[in-house]
């Protein structure tokens, strides 16, 4: 019993414990961990963060997510960055890394982009989060990107990397609310109110021993949290943590890496490092125009503008809707997964090739049409691998299928004529009878080009003087086997021979020399003889990277303004244009000058276009969307649309949507005989300028749609009016066709179906398949889909070109190339990084060494600025590297090659700045790139045949009206081809010889 006081004085002190405690946690509460970043929504202005490349930046406190302000940018590269450092992060836990973020553009094409959240630098494998989202013009949404991190250290950097395909400075990028913290919430227990103390009994206890349980009931309290309560803040928005995939693009931590490196790993393909990308600069615009990033448990579908329906599905004239199709989004899976088997998202199988099977007269789906993707008919090969075999990297040589070369050759592209389809001369013989052979008929002996029976489309040719054009029409003139003598005729060859006397027959040459006489002898029937009257003569040119086939299809009489100095200039050219166009039919310049190169700065006006042309409307744009200019013919056309664009006063049409309103009216009034007019338009402009060869580089799919811009067109169309001009025998120039892709999965689906369905280098030697590209996805610098687009054409044995603009485009994607290199060799494919005006030794060094080139261009000289605008051609030379160059016309650059030779050699733009200095080469160096060593990008045959003037290569010569090596500076954009022979034809004269 003494005992007894004691323990009921434990029970009393626990149960008085326990409640005590519940009383305290009921004053708890939970709230987020700390937010670890510094001026999260930037109301303290730029502090505390470090942004990536030289852009522009402001506090905007108009667009913002939740906090008073946001930070923008605005850039004229197609990436930007921020990133700020964290401290006193807990190793082993976890971290919730968000971002709000808003792409807006008033550019008029759909910006394709990709958004980012790292860690220290921006590698494939620090990639907390990713997002791939469609913008278009004037949509505002805000976006939440988030992910979660592990801290390996107890500080670390913490960025958000944002890639557009385009980026111009009509993109803006607004990010907000920026938040890392620990993950979870935390318990918040307040320090509870002191209990108040008992009064003394007033009279005294007989027993005054105080038990043992009294004094911890009196002092207890409840611990607090060691912790700090911080004030809750606003946290991103409501939308779920993106649970999308590292994927890859890059940015070094702190900064562009000047030399970041890409160590082949004995992981995934996936795991080498990357840095930033970018977007070009002459092809601009981006294909889609799908919604923004809806969130799905795999790989989206096959894009639904991919494969064309049978032509007489739609109307010729009818431009679809552009698909609904989500952009693509990703779940947790590896960053690059090859596909060993069939796909089973739905896709186009091997034989599922586009466009064959179509006997359809072309003006039935030709003209402006572009297809959907529905209902693509297909052909069964007869033997072979079964129509279900999976279409995986191990199924990709191109002769797999034993289906007659000329039933899909140049991209299955369908018969130009009713006629059901050519016969392939040779091949296997079990072609069943049934199916359709379709397709232009590539002859495996093209006959040399011979004087069309068209009338001439009467181009403005350029005179000696900047400008002005003479009034009377080239004449071309039938020759078979010729000699030319009399001329100063630089071979290009190795030993930079210059000679008096070429002979050719049978459109090789077979004579170089000074002997008229040992030339006569290598002929059996007397040739035509050609005095070239001191002339200088140089090898046919070869343009290695340009856009010709969207010249071609350019709606109206498309007439080249790229080389009028001044609105009299213009005005005489549409004069004498005008002069040979049908009343009420367009006159149109889309792309290919600036108005920089005018004295005035400016596009002519209403009244200025009225004077000249009264009788035809005019359009004239420039760049890839714009601005423009109309005169009243076409401000009264354009008004009568339904939804017209507006148009000054003046004529003027603004750029963007505006703009594309105008360009897509006319596109609409297009038919298939209109765009053959247009090839051969451009055919001869090509031409008079003594450019011979063309390595064409695609368009962007077009949506049919305001948003498209000069570079849009009907991906599997847009070659037709070309072959049918080839299968009239009324080709005048060579064509190389690349074929570009804008892939936005890991399945690749386009680019698998072009190396399944298609032949490299199949053709003749006037018209043949080239490579891939300039474009083959949309993460075209280096990205997961990049990669495994690459993977398969170098295991499939393709050339490939790539468009690169920005220090990060080069870095990412030669890194990729030796990742892929180390399994599948490139060495003889002719891999090829294009533009590259930033590029540097050492990467020139690394793509050397595993047999890459880079292809160059003067585009900077329209609008181009200081104070290094590139490239260097100087440096690229010194190196040894394949090196050639391309025009990249007619969007963003002129097709003239004498204005890219102004710049090279002299590196000043159209205003006369200096923006290359130190970079010039001499006009032999230039004059070898566009002839010998562009011989090297074309690749197969070609590289036997073109390029240079030996005994045994094609007959391609150019005859100039002044010397090349001798005229002033400022009259190298003035020179032009008096006599443009192909394979021994003449096929431009201007009547300056008599012969």
């Amino acid at each position: 019993m003494t005992r007894q006081p004691l323990i009921t004085s434990l029970v009393l002190a626990t149960l008085t414990t326990a409640t005590a405690l519940v009383a305290a946690q009921e004053n708890c509460y939970t709230e987020a961990y700390p937010n670890l970043l510094v001026n999260p929504s930037w109301e303290d202005g730029l502090g505390g963060w470090t942004y990536g490349y030289t852009y522009s930046r402001s506090i905007s406190t108009t667009e913002r997510s939740e906090g008073t302000s946001s930070l923008t940018t605005s850039s004229s590269y197609p990436y930007q960055y921020v990133y700020q450092t964290a401290n006193d992060l807990v190793v082993g836990t976890d971290y919730d890394f968000s971002i709000d973020f808003n792409v807006l553009t008033t550019f008029p094409i759909s910006q394709s982009c990709f958004a980012y959240l790292y860690h220290d630098a921006l590698l494939t494998t620090n990639l907390i989060a990713s997002k791939s989202g469609v913008f278009n013009v004037n949509t505002k949404a805000w976006q939440t990107l988030a992910g979660k991190y592990t801290a390996t250290s107890s500080s670390a950097v913490f960025g958000f990397y944002l890639r557009c395909s385009l980026n111009y400075p009509q993109t803006y990028l607004y990010v907000d609310n920026a938040i890392l913290r620990a993950s979870g919430e935390k318990l918040v227990c307040p320090d509870p109110e002191p209990e108040p103390t008992p009064e003394p009994s007033p009279e005294p206890s007989s027993t005054p021993a105080t038990t043992p349980s009294s004094a911890p009931l009196d002092s207890y309290s409840a611990p607090a949290s060691s912790s700090p309560t911080p004030t809750p803040s606003s946290g991103p928005s409501s939308a779920p943590p993106s649970s999308y995939p590292a994927s890859g693009n890059p940015t070094p931590s702190n900064g562009p890496s000047s030399t970041p490196s890409l160590s082949p790993s004995s992981g995934p393909a996936h795991s080498y490092s990357l840095a930033p990308s970018s977007y070009p600069v002459s092809s601009h615009p981006v294909p889609s125009t799908t919604p923004s990033v809806v969130p799905s448990s795999g790989l989206p579908s096959l894009p639904t503008n991919s494969y064309p329906v049978s032509p007489s599905s739609y109307p010729a004239s009818s431009y679809p809707s552009p698909s609904n199709t989500p952009s693509a989004t990703y779940s947790s899976s590896p960053l690059i997964t090859p596909s060993s088997g069939p796909s089973s998202n739905p896709s186009v199988g091997p034989s599922s090739i586009p466009g064959v099977s179509y006997p359809v007269p072309p003006s039935s789906y030709l003209g402006s049409s572009y297809p959907t993707p529905s209902n693509t008919p297909s052909i069964t090969p007869s033997s072979g691998p079964s129509s279900h075999a999976p279409a995986g990297p191990s199924h990709t040589p191109d002769n797999s299928y034993p289906v007659p070369p000329s039933s899909y050759a140049i991209s299955s592209y369908p018969a130009p004529s009713a006629n059901a389809s050519a016969t392939p001369s040779s091949g296997p013989s079990s072609y069943p009878s049934s199916a359709p052979t379709s397709s232009y008929p590539l002859h495996s002996s093209y006959p040399s080009p011979h004087p069309s029976d068209y009338p001439h489309s009467s181009y403005p040719y350029p005179q000696s003087s900047g400008g002005t054009y003479p009034t009377a029409t080239p004449t071309k003139r039938p020759c078979g086997d010729l000699i030319l003598i009399n001329g100063k005729i630089h071979t290009v060859n190795e030993g930079e021979e210059v000679v008096s006397i070429v002979g050719v027959r049978s459109g090789i040459i077979v004579y170089i020399g000074e002997n008229q006489t040992e030339a006569l002898e290598k002929f059996d029937n007397p040739p035509s003889i050609v005095d070239l009257q001191g002339h200088i003569a140089i090898p046919g040119l070869i343009d290695c990277h340009n856009h010709i086939v969207l010249l071609g299809n350019r709606p109206g009489y498309h007439t080249p303004l790229e080389n009028a100095y001044s609105i009299a200039d213009v005005q005489n050219t549409y004069r004498l244009r005008a002069d040979h166009v049908p009343p009420g039919s367009f006159i149109t310049t889309i792309g290919g000058f600036h108005p920089n190169q005018f004295n005035e700065r400016r596009l002519p006006t209403l009244e200025e276009l009225d004077e000249i042309a009264p009788n035809n409307p005019v359009f004239v744009s420039y760049s890839f969307a714009g601005p423009a200019s109309t005169n009243s013919l076409g401000k009264a056309f354009f008004e009568s649309m339904v939804e017209p664009p507006s148009i000054s006063a003046t004529g003027s049409i603004s750029s963007g949507q505006n703009n594309g309103k105008a360009l897509l009216a006319l596109r609409k009034q297009l038919t298939f005989e209109d765009r053959k007019r247009g090839v051969r338009d451009a055919m001869e402009y090509a031409a008079s300028l003594g450019v011979t060869t063309h390595l064409d580089q695609g368009g962007f799919p077009a949506t049919g749609t305001p948003s498209d811009g000069a570079a849009h067109e009907d991906l599997y169309s847009m070659h037709l009016p070309w072959l049918s001009v080839y299968d009239d025998e009324n080709g005048i120039i060579r064509l190389r066709i690349n074929f570009l892709h804008m892939d936005d999965n890991l399945e690749v689906p386009t680019v698998q179906q072009r190396l399944l369905n298609t032949f490299k280098f199949f053709g003749n030697d006037m018209v043949r398949t080239g490579g891939i590209g300039e474009f083959i996805t949309t993460d075209y610098a280096g990205g997961p889909f990049f990669v495994e687009a690459a993977r398969r054409i170098a295991k499939a044995g393709w050339r490939l070109e790539v468009h690169s603009l920005t220090n990060t485009d080069f870095q990412t994607q030669i890194q990729a190339f030796e990742s892929i290199s180390a399994n599948n060799s490139i060495e003889d494919l002719r891999w090829v990084v294009a533009h590259v005006p930033l590029i540097t030794s050492d990467y020139l060094q690394r793509l050397k060494k595993i047999g890459g080139g880079v292809n160059l261009s003067g585009w900077q000289y329209l609008a181009g600025t200081g104070p290094q605008a590139g490239p260097p051609f100087k440096d690229i030379l010194a190196t040894g590297i394949p090196a050639g160059i391309g025009a990249d016309g007619m969007q963003i650059a002129p097709l003239n090659p004498w204005i890219h030779a102004y710049y090279a050699t002299t590196g000043k733009n159209a205003l006369g700045q200096q923006i290359n200095p130190g970079q010039q080469i001499n006009r032999q160096e230039l004059l070898n790139l566009y002839t010998r060593a562009n011989q090297w990008f074309l690749g197969g045959i070609d590289e036997q045949l073109l390029g240079s003037l030996e005994v045994g290569r094609l007959g391609d010569l150019v005859v100039l009206n002044k010397d090349y090596f001798t005229v002033p500076d400022e009259e190298l954009k003035t020179l032009r081809s008096i006599l443009t022979i192909v394979g021994g034809s003449i096929v431009y004269d201007d009547g300056s010889l008599e012969t």
